[in-house]
């Protein structure tokens, strides 16, 4: 339970970190992203193995931010490959 814990804090505040720099419109975000995918899988892998109705409603929670991190990244992968395609 104390991996469950950790990974929840770690997870809470890269996903409260992320939000904060995307808030900015700040254009290289593309590691962040990445990364708080990572974190948010790998926390709701570890609240997964917990019974706790918390452990459950947070393993939704961070496969829902995980999939909302991947969408943005798509889209920021996307607008990359158009920039580059403009300057050629």
């Amino acid at each position: 339970m104390v991996d469950c814990i950790r990974a929840n804090l770690v997870c809470a505040e890269i996903c409260n970190t992320t939000a904060k720099i995307l808030a900015t419109t700040y254009k290289d975000v593309g590691d962040l992203l990445k990364y708080c995918h990572r974190l948010c899988t790998s926390c709701a892998t570890e609240c997964e193995k917990h019974e706790y109705h918390y452990c459950v409603e947070c393993a939704e929670a961070c496969k829902k931010c995980a999939a909302a991190c991947k969408d943005v990244l798509v889209k920021y992968e996307n607008s990359h490959i158009q920039q580059k395609e403009n300057y050629l």
